[in-house]
């Protein structure tokens, strides 16, 4: 796993919108197959996936919005103590945003959510209705 992750990191730090991609979607596959692999590198990803929610180029937008889902799984209990109060609040603005693409990918996202971080979801249900 480690050759894997050196080349996840080597198409991030390459910068076009194709690597970045593809080196999101090598961490998806990460947190599905690795089992602890990913554990001492979970906060190292967060920051990655979600550093990208916002890039220039919209197939890299979208991957980033599935990714997060994707990690609130993967370590249920970090992710809400460090990362769902942010990512609920950008996933809301996505979907408020009259001029946003991405709204299906986010509803998508915000259930994925609720289902992996269970009763966390809570204080932000009354902004998700």
């Amino acid at each position: 796993f480690s050759k894997i992750e050196e080349h996840m990191l080597e198409g991030f730090r390459l910068g076009e919108p194709s690597s970045i991609h593809g080196s999101l979607l090598v961490i998806g596959e990460l947190l599905r197959n690795s089992g602890d692999f990913m554990r001492s590198r979970f906060e190292d990803m967060c920051s990655k996936v979600f550093s990208f929610r916002s890039h220039k180029h919209r197939l890299v937008q979208r991957t980033a919005i599935q990714l997060l889902p994707q990690l609130a799984h993967f370590n249920a209990e970090h992710f809400v103590q460090h990362w769902l109060d942010s990512c609920m609040e950008f996933l809301l603005a996505v979907l408020t945003s009259p001029s946003s693409e991405h709204h299906d990918v986010a509803l998508s996202a915000v259930g994925e959510l609720a289902l992996a971080v269970g009763r966390a979801i809570a204080p932000h249900t009354p902004e998700i209705i």
